[in-house]
């Protein structure tokens, strides 16, 4: 920037002087006022248009992006599908629909309350966790609910999963170890670890 702005000051002053040796060789005044107006307005330009070409450049990219529609979650742009809970069959289950809300249908989950289907990042999975008879579980399924596959597996409530970034793992609350707190595990499953251990309830994380 700073470099711009030298180069443009120097360039500025180049063309004053070279009006002044031009306007001195007018042959009256008129000549030598239109000869230093132009100069001026020419000096202006060079001086500072790079600069101002760059700010109203930024300042237009920054309207653009303020007003703008906001993106669509993984999920719509991967699949055009929207997961969401409903009981308008009886019990909490997980439905899917076109971003427009058409096409609402109810995916085959495991018998009992599902609840709070979460997108895997690119949204070609989700993870959620339903209810088996008082014992919650972490299942992931693909973006149309099937291939659903059970992670957590135990005696214990693992609920609450949520999504690395990269989708490579996922984080829960889970209180097998016999008080809630926060682990995380690969996407497959495997190495479930302990990141919290306090009397605290710990629960619904995020990444």
């Amino acid at each position: 920037m700073l470099n711009e702005i030298a180069l443009g000051i120097f360039f500025g002053l180049l063309i004053e002087l070279v009006a002044i040796v031009v306007s001195s060789l007018a042959r009256n005044n008129r000549q030598r006022i239109v000869i230093m107006s132009v100069a001026t307005l020419l000096a202006g330009v060079v001086g500072f248009g790079p600069q101002w070409l760059r700010r109203s450049s930024a300042t237009s990219a920054g309207a653009g992006a303020t007003g703008q529609t906001l993106t669509p979650t993984p999920a719509v742009r991967a699949t055009g599908r929207i997961a969401f809970v409903s009981d308008r069959d009886g019990a909490p289950e997980i439905y899917l629909m076109k971003a427009d809300g058409s096409e609402q249908t109810r995916i085959n989950s495991p018998p009992g309350v599902d609840e709070a289907p979460v997108w895997l990042p690119d949204g070609m999975r989700m993870a959620f966790f339903p209810d088996l008879g008082n014992n919650l579980e972490v299942y992931v399924a693909n973006a149309d609910g099937t291939g659903q596959i059970n992670l957590t597996n135990n005696m214990a409530d693992d609920a609450a999963p949520s999504w690395s970034p990269d989708g490579r793992r996922i984080a829960f609350s889970s209180n097998r170890d016999g008080n809630l707190e926060i682990y995380v595990m690969n996407a497959d499953g495997s190495a479930p670890t302990r990141l919290t251990d306090n009397p605290a309830r710990d629960r619904r994380p995020a990444w």
